[in-house]
């Protein structure tokens, strides 16, 4: 893929993240009830951190998406677990719920993503024959 077809990936996902923050009344009910009780800025901070950073392991350094997502949700668990046992710091749950969120938020949207292209290619090549 070009680093223009990614750009604009990330750029509708983001005006689609912004519409949802500015107009939550457009949220339903349902997924409002899901998410994280009084959501503190940090846990937003690893959600997107974690969304951000699969996408740069993936489609930046090339690493296969299998091994981004369960390397990363790893890498969660061990930065927890290590403020855990730091002085200055201290662990959360919400914070690994949000880091896990975030990159299988990113694996959820390029499947849908490449799902949606074969299924473009496939139309593309019946309408050609």
């Amino acid at each position: 893929m070009k680093i223009r077809q990614y750009f604009i990936f990330l750029l509708i996902l983001l005006a689609l993240l912004l519409t949802l923050a500015i107009f939550p009344q457009f949220v339903p009910s349902e997924l409002k009830n899901f998410t994280f009780r009084l959501p503190k800025i940090d846990t937003i901070g690893h959600f997107i951190s974690f969304f951000l950073l699969t996408w740069v392991v993936h489609s930046l350094i090339k690493v296969p998406l299998v091994i981004s997502v369960i390397t990363l949700i790893f890498y969660a668990a061990c930065t927890e677990i290590g403020q855990y046992y730091l002085g200055f710091r201290s662990a959360d749950w919400f914070d690994f719920l949000a880091d896990a969120t975030g990159v299988i938020s990113f694996l959820l949207i390029k499947l849908t993503y490449l799902k949606y292209v074969r299924l473009k290619k496939s139309t593309i090549k019946v309408t050609m024959k």
